[in-house]
Parts: C-alpha cells; sequence; structure tokens
C-alpha cells in the first residue's frame, strides 16, 4: 500500500487528506475481483482510503465507521491479518461522518453512507451509523447501531476491551440484525448474531502472541492465531495459521486449514 497523511492546525482544528492506494497481486485470479466478462482478475490496483477531514468532521471514502468504530484501534477486529473471515461490518463506501470527542475518555461519532455493490443507495435516503465509546485505563467499551436503507434492515454490535496486565490484552464482541433472512449492509455475518474473542499477548520488546475467534448463528466458526515477530523496527514476520467452518465460500462449506506468513517493511 502507498499511503499519504497530510496535517496542519488551524483555528478550526487539525485539517487533514488522507489516501491510500492498494496493490494486489493473485497468480490464480481472485474470488472477490472480476472484469465485465465474469472472469477473475489477478492483478488489482485500487484506492482503499480517500478522504479529508476538520475538526471532527470527514468526508470521502473509507471503512464504515459501523466496522471501525468496535475495530481494534479503529482497523482491525483483532491483532491478526484474516480478521474479516466471518463478516463484522463492511469496508469502503462513501461517507460524511462527524466524531465528537468529550471528556473521561468519551467520544461519539454519526455518519450518513452510501454504502457499495447492491447495497448502493438508489434514492436520497442514505444508510445511517451510530455510535459512542469511553476508554479508560483498564481498556474500552464501544458501542454502534446502523440502519440499511436500501433494505430498511438494522444491525448493532458492542464490544469490550481489557487490559488483564501490562503484557496481556481481551476482547469481546457480539452482533445482532433485525433479519436474517433480509439482506444487510452491516450485518453480513450469518444467522441473526455472531461473536468474536481473542486477545495479544506481549512475550517481549519483539514478539506478541495474537488470538481471535469467530462464531455466528448460522455456525460458520474462524479461528486465527499469529506470532509476530520484529526483526529489526521497521521489518515484522508474522505466520499465521486459520480454520475455519461451515464457510460456503472456504472450501465449500467444508473444514479448513491455511497457512500464512506476512513480511512487512513500514517506513
Amino acid at each position: 500500500s502507498l499511503q499519504t497523511d497530510a496535517r496542519n492546525e488551524t483555528e478550526l482544528g487539525t485539517l487533514r487528506a488522507y489516501g491510500q492506494i492498494n496493490f494486489d497481486r493473485d497468480t490464480n485470479g481472485s474470488i472477490w475481483n472480476y472484469n465485465s466478462f465474469g472472469s477473475p482478475v489477478a492483478d488489482n490496483l485500487y484506492i482503499n482510503h480517500v478522504y479529508v477531514e476538520l475538526g471532527g468532521f470527514r468526508i470521502g471514502m473509507t471503512d464504515s465507521v459501523f466496522s471501525t468504530l468496535t475495530a481494534l484501534d479503529g482497523n482491525y477486529a483483532g491483532n491478526v491479518s484474516n480478521d474479516w473471515l466471518l463478516g463484522y461490518g463492511p469496508f469502503r463506501t462513501n461517507q460524511v461522518s462527524y466524531t465528537y470527542t468529550g471528556g473521561y475518555g468519551f467520544a461519539a461519532t454519526v455518519a450518513l453512507e452510501q454504502g457499495a455493490g447492491s447495497f448502493t443507495i438508489d434514492d436520497y435516503v442514505p444508510h445511517a451509523v451510530f455510535g459512542a465509546s469511553v476508554t479508560q485505563g483498564w481498556g474500552k467499551i464501544s458501542a454502534v447501531g446502523a440502519y440499511d436503507s436500501v433494505n430498511e434492515v438494522w444491525a448493532g454490535k458492542a464490544r469490550l476491551d481489557i487490559k488483564a496486565t501490562d503484557a496481556i490484552s481481551l476482547f469481546a464482541m457480539a452482533g445482532y440484525k433485525s433479519d436474517e433472512n433480509v439482506p444487510n449492509f452491516y450485518g453480513n455475518w450469518g444467522g441473526a448474531w455472531a461473536v468474536w474473542g481473542g486477545g495479544t499477548a506481549q512475550v517481549n520488546d519483539k514478539t506478541s502472541l495474537n488470538l481471535q475467534l469467530a462464531y455466528d448463528d448460522a455456525k460458520e466458526f474462524v479461528a486465527v492465531a499469529n506470532a509476530s515477530y520484529a526483526v529489526v523496527p521497521g521489518f515484522t514476520v508474522t505466520p499465521e495459521v486459520v480454520y475455519t467452518s461451515k464457510l460456503d465460500y472456504i472450501a465449500n462449506g467444508k473444514d479448513s486449514v491455511g497457512g500464512f506468513v506476512r513480511f512487512q517493511r513500514s517506513f
């Protein structure tokens, strides 16, 4: 990914312009990316984020507030690469949002979103998202709700993060949607409800162990574990193993085990 982040202070707060372009390569094509003829696209270049912020206002295209407000540091469900295999919300969408940051670690966000694909709004009524969080020394509690205006259904999630010790952090998250038989832009897990949990153990300054488990009302199950090792500052190697069960788009719903190794150079 190529990221650009420009910021300067103004009388109305921090003015920020952020953009991120992702480059993907899959030698066998990708099940998520197809051209107009229905053939898999192996090489993919796309804008992942592009938005402008001023104070608490944000406008542009980025991950849905429904996913980020109850995510770890606003990015992922847990400290694993394959955190999304059991969906916990949508990602890229055009949006206008405002975040209020108050005292005692309180923050609240409201957003109007366009959706994507078949969930893109087709009239003047946008999708609506609202949520709040409280962050303290012991951890964080957050909750978010969203209304899918295309299908006229809603979904909600709540999350608890706890710093068990200086080296161990844990999280638990639960989601529920109003109608399991109607497509839902925000409730993209199977069945009416889903739960996620996991944690991180910091072994030493260079090594951390990470685990994430997920299960939903459709009896879909995902377990992901990795060990992240910082070889030198700016270079991290992360081997990861994934187990899935009942996921239709992986091994046709059969039990599956996969292995990954991530080499990340950041600068």
